[in-house]
């Protein structure tokens, strides 16, 4: 389980992160000089959720979320959106709790969709930063390997 921690995102952690951040802005202008190239419009919110998205992914799995040229980084920005709704939403069965079961508004079935949604992309991410460090850890045993030894075979 991945815990965010105060530190992650403190000052220090965040002047750390200088060559992260010159490198998303840096995709941004190629982005942003590509659509000018093709004489298309910049979707600034759009790239500016890609830009926070990214920094904040980098700094948590140290991968890019999302890309300026794919349908995830809209995706994800209304899944958040759909999570940070039905937060702020006011529940009926906040004030009436023998309501709480019935779910009359569809508040626990619209979260739980959010919700999920947001597991399923966290989980890739996992799986695949678990499956490449074990990639490399396998590697790693097998160099080290002699000729004869059944690691090798």
């Amino acid at each position: 389980m991945i815990k965010l921690s105060p530190e992650m995102l403190s000052m220090q952690q965040v002047d750390s992160s200088r060559r992260i951040r010159q490198k998303i802005v840096q995709k941004l202008l190629n982005y942003v000089e590509e659509c000018g190239r093709k004489g298309c419009a910049v979707d600034i919110g759009g790239a500016a959720f890609t830009v926070g998205l990214n920094f904040l992914s980098n700094i948590i799995f140290s991968c890019d979320l999302a890309h300026y040229d794919s349908n995830f980084s809209q995706e994800f920005k209304n899944t958040v959106w759909g999570v940070l709704g039905g937060v702020g939403r006011l529940n009926f069965a906040g004030y009436f709790p023998a309501f709480r079961l019935i779910d009359l508004q569809g508040w626990r079935r619209e979260m739980k969709i959010h919700f999920d949604k947001l597991l399923d992309t966290f989980d890739g991410i996992i799986d695949q930063k678990v499956e490449i460090r074990s990639y490399f850890i396998s590697k790693q045993r097998c160099t080290g390997c002699s000729p004869q030894s059944p690691e090798r075979k």
